[in-house]
């Protein structure tokens, strides 16, 4: 992990310090970003750091269900209540 200071934007914008963080994803994972990238004219940075922005804001029950931390068994309802909670959320 680096920080970078007073990061610079293609439009001059200057942004608060920033973390750099290296990720490890798998093949599949991989092509998925690239197909997010060139579909939306971003860069894997600028991709990725919505995503975690998105992510560290969503309650626990979400970000657990995201990650895949409740039993296959109850995968089913948890995916009805978490749809649940992001409509109460709107």
């Amino acid at each position: 992990m680096r920080r970078a200071e007073n990061d610079i934007d293609h439009e001059g914008h200057g942004h608060q310090s920033r973390i750099i963080v290296r990720i490890e994803i798998d093949p599949k994972a991989w092509e998925a970003l690239q197909t997010v990238t060139h579909a939306r004219g971003m860069t894997q940075l600028s991709v990725m750091s919505r995503l975690m922005d998105w992510f560290g804001q969503q309650p626990q029950m979400i970000q657990s269900g995201i990650m895949g931390h409740y039993p296959h068994s109850f995968q089913g309802e948890i995916e009805v209540m978490v749809l649940k909670e992001m409509i109460k959320r709107k």
